[in-house]
């Protein structure tokens, strides 16, 4: 079975872990307002508080007003409570050594399934997969149901291809966070590196309805899916998935990475569009993904088949070119 693209299914393991989205906007009445499972895993590195002090300074981290969580995390007496919180807004700001200092010391005075998850993510973050596992473990012995800890283990087992072990993962999740929109996406996406396409299609497309539902901007939802769906044959509903993961990857923000995600996902449609026999079409989101991402070898090879068999050798010989300095560079 051809696999989907590496970089699809790997693509912001790590910054994925700390997005942070406020509620969803509500598309229409099917949304539910209530249901808190649709961001489960969005709030992986922000733990629940139940104390309104630290509730304002979780509020400050998740909108990033980092200086003012700071100065409110001054108030705070010394101990475990203010050492965690201290690693919670060092792993938001980027500090992920400082983080990982003031988590090990919330540990020492008073160890939990929350510290060690924290833990976990910051190591995932520096790739020291060894103290991922270890982490991992240690918080699961500390609270074996924990749904986030077990969330990020599915992740882990996806990052290391145990792609049977992260669905089982993602399945646990699923029983009590059953509309979480990056639980319900990498179960597909791990059912179909195993094989299993009639339920890597329904898991997907159950991701892709929530993200519309509640419009999430997580274009690789609708990219996979329609990936899967050309695959398939179902050309169709490929090229309207593959409208919306463009259509979402423009909104998404971050200049370097939104315009990764956008030439991505014009590279699929266009594929899409050429299996439709739309090869103008075709032509013009390769053209512009490109443009987007010059680096993108595949786009540039795409565009030379075309031209060759439109005959237009110059325009060809220049494509190739791209191509070949691309693989030359590699």
């Amino acid at each position: 079975m051809r696999q989907p693209r590496a970089h699809v299914a790997l693509l912001g393991i790590l910054a994925a872990i700390l997005l942070v989205n406020s509620r969803p906007v509500l598309a229409d009445s099917g949304c539910s307002s209530s249901d808190a499972s649709v961001s489960f895993s969005t709030t992986l590195s922000l733990p629940p508080t139940s104390k309104a002090t630290l509730d304002e300074i979780r509020v400050a981290i998740a909108q990033g007003h980092f200086e003012r969580a700071e100065g409110l995390l001054g108030k705070i007496p010394p101990g475990a409570e203010r050492s965690l919180w201290e690693g919670v807004l060092s792993l938001h700001s980027g500090k992920t050594f400082a983080s990982i200092r003031s988590l090990e010391e919330a540990a020492r005075l008073d160890d939990s399934n929350t510290i060690e998850t924290l833990l976990a993510v910051d190591y995932l973050l520096l790739n020291q997969r060894q103290l991922t596992a270890q982490t991992i473990n240690k918080a699961l012995a500390l609270n074996p149901k924990d749904e986030r800890t077990v969330y990020l283990r599915g992740r882990f087992h996806f990052l290391t291809h145990n792609f049977s072990k992260a669905a089982q993962d993602f399945s646990t999740v699923l029983e009590t966070e059953p509309n979480d929109y990056r639980t319900l996406f990498y179960l597909g996406l791990s059912e179909w590196r195993l094989s299993k396409q009639s339920h890597a299609q329904e898991h997907l497309q159950r991701s892709v309805e929530v993200v519309t539902c509640n419009q999430l901007r997580f274009a690789l939802a609708p990219q996979t899916l329609a990936e899967l769906q050309l695959q398939t044959g179902n050309l169709k509903g490929a090229l309207v998935n593959s409208d919306l993961a463009v259509n979402l990857a423009t909104q998404g923000k971050g200049q370097g990475d939104n315009q990764e995600h956008l030439s991505g996902a014009l590279l699929l449609r266009g594929k899409v569009k050429s299996a439709l026999g739309n090869k103008r079409e075709a032509a013009d989101d390769w053209l512009r993904a490109v443009h987007l991402n010059p680096e993108l070898a595949e786009g540039w090879y795409l565009l030379a088949r075309l031209y060759q068999q439109r005959g237009e050798t110059k325009m060809a010989a220049e494509a190739l070119a791209h191509f070949k300095q691309i693989h030359d560079e590699l």
